[in-house]
């Protein structure tokens, strides 16, 4: 389970509301004993109910439409053909106007959203778009995916999202490249992608700070940052496969 992680933003989050709780609880003359039940009580409620509409709020703030087959049916043959050969349910499929070539993956302890933009559908062949869907994939896969979009609703919380974001390792990303190729058998297809989205332009303007890990590529357009490494680091790691 994701919250037996000591350093998951759950975790923070729910250890720092603890202790603002104990302190305010303390002024006004409460007993020890139930200023920590209660504080411990508040934490746990507030954390828990963040959790659950965490997916529902990255999906506010990213926006876009959602899609069925009839509306991309290049796009949803990948996704069905992929889940389909190795048991995986697939994920619902938001599809962002925008220019630039991106995808994000985020979801709850039920299900799992992927967010394509037009752009990305745009310039990728189909041995490209098959490896960002496998990418896609194993970020699903992963174990971590509750835990990250949960970190992008706690890392809007001042002065939490510092701390949250401070706790992102990018190792993440490489290894869902190198699972996403595994599904694919192909690890040049990954390469390709990577090169073709890059030479387009994945900044998404409008996405939070606070939910940049969740993307293929960094939103903010910076090609190395805390949450992404240099794509041709990417590329060289997907070399050695």
């Amino acid at each position: 389970m994701y919250l037996a992680d000591p350093r998951s933003p759950a975790i923070i989050t729910g250890v720092f509301l603890m202790l603002l709780a104990c302190v305010c609880l303390s002024l006004v003359g409460i007993p020890t004993v139930w200023v920590v039940l209660l504080a411990l009580g508040f934490s746990v409620v507030v954390v828990a109910i963040s959790i659950r509409c965490a997916a529902g709020l990255v999906r506010i703030w990213i926006r876009g439409e959602k899609v069925t087959e009839i509306d991309c049916p290049r796009l949803f043959n990948v996704i069905d053909g992929l889940c389909l050969t190795h048991g995986i349910d697939p994920p619902e499929v938001v599809l962002l106007e925008n220019r630039s070539a991106n995808a994000a993956v985020f979801g709850s302890r039920y299900s799992s959203t992927l967010v394509v933009t037009t752009g990305a559908i745009e310039v990728l062949d189909l041995i490209e778009l098959e490896a960002l869907i496998a990418y896609a994939i194993a970020r699903c896969r992963s174990g971590h995916l509750v835990d990250e979009t949960s970190a992008a609703l706690f890392g809007r919380i001042p002065p939490l999202g510092l701390l949250v974001r401070g706790l992102r390792n990018y190792d993440r990303v490489i290894a869902a490249d190198l699972a996403g190729a595994e599904l694919t058998h192909y690890p040049p297809g990954m390469q390709r992608a990577l090169k073709t989205l890059t030479d387009r332009g994945a900044a998404i303007g409008h996405a939070p700070l606070s939910t940049s890990h969740l993307w293929l590529l960094c939103p903010s357009g910076a090609e190395a940052t805390s949450t992404h490494p240099l794509v041709s680091d990417r590329i060289a790691a997907l070399a050695e496969l």
